[in-house]
């Protein structure tokens, strides 16, 4: 999702979103191996080129930690928030691909 989509699913979900219910996302952060491997459609976001994920032609946006926290406090609400930078290799049709980084944040809406 671009971040303009992104905010709007977020918002939207809000009022669908009991008190006190658990969010939780998982999105890829700035240092991951694929950003800058496409078309930037927007700052941060790419239309990927990378064949050897399987995501060649899709579009990623790619956070800072504080950037994804930031929006979703702002359209959450997010309380009693953990995040999780999460760095790993992955296995991708039998090749292996260097590089993920993942942001984890989970928490409550008030």
């Amino acid at each position: 999702l671009t971040l303009s989509q992104a905010t709007a699913v977020l918002s939207g979900l809000k009022p669908l979103l009991a008190a006190g219910a658990e969010v939780f996302v998982r999105t890829r952060l700035v240092d991951d191996y694929r950003y800058g491997r496409g078309v930037e459609e927007e700052p941060d976001g790419f239309r990927l080129a990378t064949p050897e994920t399987g995501e060649a032609g899709l579009f990623n946006r790619f956070y800072m930690q504080h950037g994804l926290v930031d929006l979703l406090v702002g359209t959450l609400g997010l309380t009693d928030r953990n995040e999780l930078a999460v760095r790993f290799d992955n296995l991708q049709a039998g090749r292996r691909v260097p590089g993920n980084s993942d942001l984890v944040v989970w928490g409550r809406v008030p």
